[in-house]
């Protein structure tokens, strides 16, 4: 990525520990110390509701590394996002095979099937 501002609006999937949602990312803002970031929870089919609404992210420039597909901060934090189309799209799909009655938990085949398309990163 040429400039960290080029995400404002771009899509991405948002992985945190256990959490693996389709965002939009807006509001970036850095600071000689730090990058944030404000990401909005795009309603997909087969990620479950445990997060909605919108939330802020951030990084010291010293734990980031941007990426022209990627977000991947190290050390202390523990999100990452995924900026590449396909890896969107291969999470967005195996999301939309699980059926609503079996809903997301962490630790499961679900979660497992999910991480797959990132793991390249």
């Amino acid at each position: 990525m040429q400039n960290i501002n080029d995400a404002e609006g771009r899509r991405a999937i948002f992985c945190e520990k256990w959490l693996i949602r389709h965002v939009q990312v807006s509001s970036i803002r850095t600071s000689e110390r730090a990058v944030f970031a404000k990401v909005g929870v795009i309603p997909t089919t087969g990620m479950g509701e445990q997060l909605e609404g919108s939330f802020n992210i951030g990084s010291c420039w010293e734990s980031f590394h941007a990426e022209r597909l990627a977000w991947l901060p190290n050390g202390y934090v523990q999100w990452r996002l995924f900026f590449d189309p396909q890896v969107i799209q291969d999470v967005v799909s195996i999301a939309a095979a699980f059926r609503e009655s079996e809903p997301f938990e962490p630790y499961d085949e679900h979660y497992d099937a999910l991480r797959r398309p990132s793991k390249c990163f």
